[in-house]
């Protein structure tokens, strides 16, 4: 509620509000903003629709075509507005995860808007603008066998989509191994944020990053995944620790095989500081 208080701020007066959130408390304060500026607030699950149809290629397999590695997700989708009715079926935003295709959904009803506000966009311009979105550090694949996968995830929410994407794209079958290199800042919630990933990895290697001071110590981050791993948060998670972004990336590599996947994670800073410096190499 706090956060959604917070993003509230950008809502204008009698400027329509478009939101995909749908818990009831943060959802409540966006609408009791909206209705303070006197806007009309349209709301993902009411007011528009999306069904998701799954994400492309697997992560995990060979590339089979020129798609590779920017993958995509399909959905349908479909909006019931001052009695008309809106529907786009087969639709592709070229992100991966289902989270990404009720994203997509939040960006055609804010489309759907500017057109009752004069804005013209055809249909194939929707298509093609969709399957051209790329986002770095989004479940970005960047590497092949091993399969190494970057996302700035760095709170629950997104851990979580992250690790619905990697149960979905990339499963245990696929791959002998899951090697998680994970850094976060000082003042987030490592245990919440942590917890949920070690139950999904093999090997996690903690480490820090050196492009801002806030970074936490690497031993901070294992004591409180040991702590974790004895609550029951896995039942095998191997910890180990790297002082630095680069040593760690160094370790994975030299820890998986071709059939492992290795992801990296925690925070933007490292996912930043790691992207740059394997397209380095």
């Amino acid at each position: 509620a706090s956060i959604a208080g917070e993003k509230a701020g950008i809502i204008k007066p009698g400027v329509p509000v478009v939101t995909g959130v749908t818990e009831p408390e943060p959802l409540d304060v966006i609408q009791q903003v909206a209705a303070r500026h006197g806007c009309e607030c349209y709301v993902a699950g009411t007011h528009f629709q999306h069904r998701y149809g799954g994400s492309h290629p697997p992560l995990c397999e060979p590339a089979s075509n020129c798609a590779w590695p920017h993958g995509w997700s399909e959905f349908d989708y479909w909006e019931d507005v001052a009695g008309v009715r809106t529907e786009l079926a087969g639709l592709r935003i070229g992100l991966i995860g289902r989270h990404q295709a009720a994203n997509g959904a939040v960006a055609l009803a804010a489309l759907g808007r500017l057109r009752e506000q004069g804005w013209h966009v055809d249909e194939a311009a929707v298509r093609d603008g969709l399957s051209r979105v790329d986002m770095p550090a989004r479940t970005e694949v960047v590497q092949q066998r091993p399969t190494v996968i970057i996302d700035a995830a760095h709170n629950v929410a997104s851990v979580r989509a992250l690790i619905e994407v990697i149960r979905e794209t990339c499963p245990r079958d696929k791959t002998r191994r899951r090697i998680l290199v994970f850094a976060a800042s000082q003042d987030k919630d490592v245990a919440a944020i942590l917890g949920p990933l070690l139950a999904d990895f093999n090997v996690v290697i903690l480490t820090r990053f050196l492009n801002n001071p806030r970074a936490s110590d690497p031993a901070r981050l294992r004591r409180t995944a040991a702590q974790l791993l004895a609550g029951g948060s896995a039942s095998s998670c191997q910890l180990l620790t790297s002082e630095n972004s680069a040593a760690a990336w160094e370790l994975a590599r030299a820890t998986a095989a071709a059939e492992d996947l290795i992801c990296v994670a925690g925070s933007f800073f490292l996912a930043s500081e790691l992207r740059s410096l394997i397209q380095r190499q």
